[in-house]
């Protein structure tokens, strides 16, 4: 049966892959057959499959509508169906930040040669300009989902998610609390407690290690707060679950927080390097850990943003833009809010 060809680069609980599951879904619902071709496996595949999902190992290039990669990663093996006429188009979740660290350019990358380059946030298609024609660039933004809106916790602690590594700031987070004296207690979801940093890591925080999208979903609504020191993001997906649960947010100022915080109430910015700037935003969120009638209005901002029903109105528009299947008067929006 004739479908989409979704390619992602693994299959981890990571943002991007777990955006993608989103999107397979939301087009399945749309009526359409997508199949996922994975680079390397990981735990998402059992979800593929409960939802009813293809996963293969080789594709018949005849049966495929379109083809959208998932990551520049999974950009060179998503190329070579346009020589057979299939469009190429990619949902791109890395910003410049990853261009610089990996040392490559966006041109290495084959950005030029796709139909359709789709971003989750507006600062991306500034950032790529000088890579990808305008004319080819269009944001869709994630479907977030969260089931919890504030829920009792039993015990005070502050979220903060991610793998334990540089890009995700935790060490600088501890340094920027240590300084500021705030005694806290950060529960650190989705990473384990790093061998080499024992002795400098506090004892009363917690490393909740690996957890099930849901699980990590239902901490971060039980938490008091969630924090962020990240020195790049695209678009935050904890974060945002955590503003749907109605918990505030005190993220490090970089463009992707930045965004949220300009749309979004009760999500304070701080300057990753200034620990002042820190005390300023730990008293912020503090005064506002209990404001609930701020709380909902926080909800229903981010829901309004990021709700499926939103994103699969965009996503229906953007597949006919990338089949060239728009109907006369039809038109899609280049930029978005955020």
């Amino acid at each position: 049966m004739r479908g989409p060809l979704l390619i992602s680069h693994d299959l981890s609980y990571s943002g991007a892959p777990v955006a993608l599951l989103s999107l397979a879904q939301s087009l399945k619902r749309m009526g359409e057959h997508p199949t996922v071709v994975t680079l390397s496996g990981g735990p998402l595949g059992a979800r593929y499959r409960e939802a009813g999902i293809d996963l293969a190992q080789r594709v018949d290039p005849s049966e495929v509508t379109f083809v959208l990669a998932n990551t520049v990663v999974s950009v060179p093996a998503a190329l070579p169906f346009k020589k057979l006429g299939v469009p190429v188009a990619a949902w791109l979740h890395e910003s410049i930040y990853f261009f610089q660290t990996v040392g490559v350019s966006p041109d290495d990358c084959g950005l030029r040669n796709l139909d359709v380059v789709l971003t989750p946030s507006k600062f991306q298609m500034e950032e790529l300009q000088p890579f990808v024609a305008i004319d080819r660039m269009y944001q869709l933004r994630n479907a977030v989902k969260q089931e919890w809106f504030r829920p009792d916790a039993g015990e005070s602690l502050v979220a903060v998610s991610g793998q334990w590594e540089k890009r995700k700031g935790q060490s600088q987070l501890l340094n920027l609390a240590r300084g500021a004296r705030w005694e806290c207690r950060f529960k650190f979801i989705g990473a384990t407690r790093p061998g080499y940093a024992v002795a400098s890591i506090p004892p009363q925080h917690r490393f909740l290690g690996l957890l099930t999208p849901e699980k990590a979903r239902l901490e971060i609504a039980k938490s008091d707060a969630i924090v962020s020191c990240a020195e790049a993001e695209v678009q935050p997906l904890s974060a945002i679950e955590a503003m749907i649960a109605g918990r505030p947010a005190l993220l490090s100022d970089i463009p992707a927080h930045r965004a949220l915080a300009e749309k979004i109430p009760n999500v304070f910015l701080f300057e990753s390097s200034s620990i002042q700037s820190f005390e300023q935003g730990v008293q912020k969120l503090t005064e506002a850990i209990p404001n609930e009638r701020t709380a909902a209005e926080q909800s229903r901002a981010a829901q309004r943003l990021f709700s499926e029903a939103v994103f699969e109105e965009r996503l229906r528009h953007l597949v006919k833009m990338i089949t060239r299947s728009l109907r006369p008067g039809e038109h899609i929006e280049v930029l978005q809010e955020i």
